[in-house]
């Protein structure tokens, strides 16, 4: 297969700036997109797009062709072919549009500043013909698929209660875990807000809040979240207890183990989990956006199917946008439509 032409659009922190983090190269081979828009043979990493001099000095140092401030400012004749957009969700309907030639754009999240923003982008991307893929890798990482795709069950049987955290606002962090609860669990039908929405100071994302909030999955079983201060310590995470185990997402996601269902220690006839003889399960989230790549290039050669569409994304956004309707009507129930 022929590398397809690639454009970068941001070379902030998910564009570039965490592959200088000594401790996450520890853990992540990929945690960013030029890392993997530099090894993967399936790209054609051409071009960088930011504002920022700093930024564009940066992309420079990674052998990039063409790095300019503005899409304007790209050559007549560069036609690519996927766009990678690491920027805020302002101005990326723009970006599209000056790229006549795109079959792919690879999106972070969220989409929009709020539902209806996203589905005007995905109508315009749906009208040009342009597919998306959102990077909420944990739909690429082996384990987690493997996961949704049985071993979840056998591993705890059915879901009865779910907890998670979060941090550094709803649609940065508490996106990914609605994401994963719905990937794991099965499809979300309403929500409820269980406290007052909270502003952050200098969020990631714009604007961005946090509140905690419930989620009622169609199984019936209902999921909590909750939001942690970044400045105290990090996680991102999910306790998912079973009926027959319980599996621990933790760590952001670099430790997964499953905890077994036990006779019980100090009563007769009884059971529990014996949480302090679990089963370390392994996991690739270090490649995981390698692997969303993969997928991309797959689908890019028409062999795959999009595994993390943008139709998802908008799903787990209007999630959110319910939460956030939930905390204005003072917690009242907000059913989530088919």
């Amino acid at each position: 297969m022929t590398p397809t032409p690639t454009v970068l659009f941001g070379f902030g922190m998910i564009g570039a700036g965490f592959a200088a983090d000594n401790k996450m190269s520890i853990h992540f081979d990929y945690a960013t997109h030029a890392q993997v828009l530099r090894d993967h043979p399936a790209y054609d990493w051409q071009g960088v797009v930011d504002p920022s001099p700093a930024a564009r000095e940066t992309a420079k140092s990674w052998g990039v062709p063409m790095v300019v401030a503005h899409t304007d400012d790209l050559p007549d004749g560069f036609k690519p072919e996927v766009a990678v957009i690491a920027t805020g969700p302002d101005g990326r309907r723009n970006a599209l549009e000056s790229l006549d030639d795109l079959k792919l754009a690879i999106l972070e999240k969220p989409l929009g500043a709020d539902g209806d923003a996203a589905a005007g982008l995905l109508a315009d991307c749906a009208a040009r013909q342009i597919a998306v893929q959102v990077n909420l890798f944990r739909r690429a990482e082996d384990t987690t698929r493997a996961l949704a795709n049985g071993e979840l069950e056998r591993q705890i049987g059915t879901p009865q209660a779910i907890f998670g955290v979060y941090g550094n606002g709803l649609r940065n962090n508490a996106v990914h875990m609605v994401d994963l609860i719905r990937m794991l669990t099965g499809e979300i039908t309403a929500v409820r807000a269980l406290g007052a929405v909270r502003a952050l100071d200098n969020p990631p994302i714009m604007d961005d809040v946090a509140l905690p909030f419930a989620l009622t999955l169609a199984s019936g079983a209902c999921a909590t979240l909750q939001p942690l201060d970044f400045s105290h310590y990090r996680e991102v995470g999910l306790d998912i207890w079973g009926t027959d185990g319980r599996l621990e997402i933790i760590q952001e996601g670099l430790l997964m183990r499953v905890s077994p269902r036990t006779a019980h220690r100090a009563l007769d006839d009884d059971h529990e989990i014996a949480s302090d003889v679990s089963e370390v399960l392994d996991n690739g989230y270090g490649r995981a956006l390698y692997a969303l790549y993969d997928n991309a290039a797959a689908w890019l050669s028409g062999t795959e199917q999009l595994i993390s569409p943008g139709e998802n994304a908008m799903r787990n956004e209007r999630i959110l946008d319910a939460v956030l309707l939930s905390a204005g009507r003072c917690g009242a129930e907000i059913e989530i439509s088919a």
